[in-house]
Parts: C-alpha cells; structure tokens; sequence
C-alpha cells in the first residue's frame, strides 16, 4: 500500500463521527429488538407461572392436605390423611398425585372427599350453587378430637411449639407418639387432650 492510498483511506473526523453514529444507532436498534422480545417472553413466563401457582397442590377438583390446611389457618398435620383415604377408596374417585413445591408429588383427593371427611372447612372452591365459606375460626377441627404433643428439655419443661393431631380412637394418639420416639429416640413427650 502506497502512502498514496493510505491516506485516501483514513477519514476525518467527522466521517469516523458519523460511521460511528450509524453503528451506534444499529447497535441500539438490535438491543431495543433484543429488549422486546425478551419483555414479551418474560410477560409470557409470568402468566404462564401464574396459572402454574393456581395448579400448585390442586388438580382438577383435587386439593392436597398442605393446601386445606393453609386455607383453613391448620398446622398440615392435624389433618387425618387415613381417613381422607379410606373414603377416597370407598368413592369413585381414587387418590390422585399432583406437583408441590416444597415436596414434589404429593397425594391430594377430591373436593367430595373432603367435604365429607371435613363438612366445615373452607377449600377455595364453591360447592355447586353455594357461594364459598369463609373461615370462622382457624381451628375447626371438632377441639374434643384433638390432641398435641409437647417436647421437653431433660428438666420436664416443654420446648419448640407443640405438634397438633387429631384423633377417633386413644390408640391413634399411642400411634402419633410411638412414632416421633422412634424418629427422636432421646425425646420424652407430653400428651395434652384438647377437650372442651
């Protein structure tokens, strides 16, 4: 390359200014593009993330025990799984496995089932005709049926927040603390009837 052509080929100023522009402005045109499309996609996942949140712990008419017992003020386990099974086995309606966040599958049953098991709590899905009941008070589990049991230190005193249960028979709560001695084997527990 002669000196000659070396010089045509470098530019002033004002030329490097506006080739510069131009590929600032193309530059920016490919963002903005990038930006709208990525805002359009991100819309997309929301709603479609929102419509996954309504499915979470319910499928169909099938609501999971962590579900009802969050709509009803209920710690997850005073609710008695057995039974909800026993009748999900004695209806047409069988016992269902659906997504959980903090579980991955759990089993839920059918709105029937629950409210044939529980007639008074409330499970964010109106009965045919009926407008959806509010909760009342946020036990209401029948309090003669219910029972907690109590953790204590090595002086006697309870520790940590009791564990609710509910209970048909005296065996069941027997059961209920046979099993957190075999899970904490250097526990003692204190029974406490909810009685009216």
């Amino acid at each position: 390359m002669t000196d000659k052509t070396a010089l045509e080929t470098l530019e002033t100023p004002e030329e490097f200014l506006a080739r510069a522009l131009v590929v600032a402005r193309e530059t920016l045109k490919r963002r903005d593009e990038r930006l709208a499309a990525l805002e359009a996609e991100n819309y997309r996942l929301a709603a479609d993330n929102k419509g996954m949140a309504l499915q979470l712990d319910r499928a169909d008419d099938y609501l999971s025990i962590k579900r009802v017992a969050a709509l009803n003020g209920l710690p997850w386990a005073s609710i008695n799984w057995r039974a909800l099974k026993a009748e999900s086995m004695k209806s047409e309606h069988g016992v269902r496995r659906a997504f959980a966040s903090s579980y991955g599958q759990v089993n839920t049953y059918h709105i029937n089932v629950w409210r044939s098991v529980y007639p008074d709590f409330v499970y964010g899905v109106p009965e045919p005709g009926q407008p959806e009941k509010t909760p009342e008070s946020p036990a209401q589990i029948p309090k003669e049926r219910r029972f907690e049991v109590y953790p204590l230190k090595d002086d006697g005193t309870h520790f940590g927040k009791p564990l609710a249960f509910t209970y048909e028979h005296e065996d069941d709560i027997r059961e209920a603390v046979n099993r957190l001695k075999v899970l904490n084997p250097h526990l003692d527990f204190e029974v406490v009837l909810l009685e009216n």
